[in-house]
């Protein structure tokens, strides 16, 4: 090794890096220092000490946004390597200190799925990771790239919504689908054919076409006059209307306790929907992504109305 790499690694502040990898694929220093949970002065100050140790702008401005440099994105696999590396030879000494941990985590994902995972997912944090905050941001509202650049560290969605391989996943549910209606409707009867059930009016779940079609498939005819993009909405809805909607088995069943509705199964209704955890490299090894990966799964296993589906790994 030459005497001038020698130098170069040991003027190098290793507490730099982490920064580093925010600003190169935030590409902004407001958004790093968000997620970082730094403010803006010390993230731009650590961005003028970075320049300085790698002889290179790094991140510039081009018009009203900022890029990184060539050099920069030549980095950024190599960057991705080693602080995965460092955070899983490190990892097993903050295992007793996660109530230390201060971190963001963004999860993308249905209302349906929040219902699934949500209060469990409070207790364990409660209980576990206290200075650990969770932002969860609509499934349609999301791309798939921003797993991949970290600034999405989970999505939980049907598995044939990500559609991109070089994504991990882990399989957690299927979720089967029933009809509700309102208490007492007076077209509703058990063992109705299917044009009976075509006759009446429908609101159903479907999300903007523009950005991959997410819509619960009911049975030959079966036609909404009205479609919505939250789920949990729907009981609502048909509580106070003789419209009738299709909606998620553990859905339908927690709100049936608290709600003037009734649960009816359709014959012929064989529409099923696996719901997988999916993240990026960028986080693959991560403790906390990790820790959390482990017990989403956990999450989930107080609930009867759903079918957990084994994986080999998590």
């Amino acid at each position: 090794m030459s005497n001038r790499i020698q130098k170069n690694l040991r003027a190098l502040d290793l507490n730099l890096l982490p920064i580093l990898r925010e600003l190169l694929y935030a590409q902004s220093v407001s958004k790093a220092a968000e997620r970082l949970n730094m403010s803006q002065p010390a993230v731009s100050e650590a961005l003028g000490r970075l320049r300085i140790q790698f002889g290179d702008e790094l991140l510039v401005r081009s018009g009203r946004k900022m890029v990184i440099t060539p050099f920069a994105e030549g980095l950024t696999g190599s960057l991705d390597k080693i602080l995965s590396g460092i955070e899983l030879l490190t990892g097993f000494q903050r295992a007793d200190k996660l109530a230390d941990i201060e971190q963001k985590l963004v999860i993308a994902t249905a209302d349906s799925a929040l219902v699934a995972i949500g209060v469990r997912l409070i207790n364990y944090l409660s209980e576990y990771l206290p200075r650990v905050r969770v932002q969860f941001i609509d499934l349609q509202n999301f791309d798939q790239s921003q797993l991949k650049s970290g600034e999405v560290d989970f999505a939980i969605a049907p598995s044939f919504i990500i559609d991109d391989e070089t994504l991990n996943n882990i399989p957690l549910y299927r979720e089967d689908f029933v009809c509700i209606s309102r208490a007492r409707h007076p077209k509703m009867r058990a063992g109705m054919t299917l044009e009976e059930l075509n006759a009446i009016s429908k609101v159903g779940f479907g999300s903007d076409p523009k950005k991959g079609s997410l819509r619960v498939q009911g049975p030959p005819g079966w036609e909404e006059q009205l479609l919505i993009s939250q789920m949990t909405l729907l009981p609502y809805l048909v509580e106070n209307s003789e419209s009738i909607a299709l909606i998620q088995r553990h859905i339908a069943t927690k709100f049936k306790s608290k709600m003037n509705i009734e649960v009816h199964e359709i014959e012929g209704l064989n529409w099923k929907v696996d719901v997988h955890a999916f993240w990026g490299n960028i986080h693959e090894n991560s403790y906390i992504h990790a820790w959390v990966r482990e017990r989403l799964r956990d999450m989930l296993d107080n609930n009867s109305e759903i079918e957990l589906i084994h994986a080999n790994k998590i």
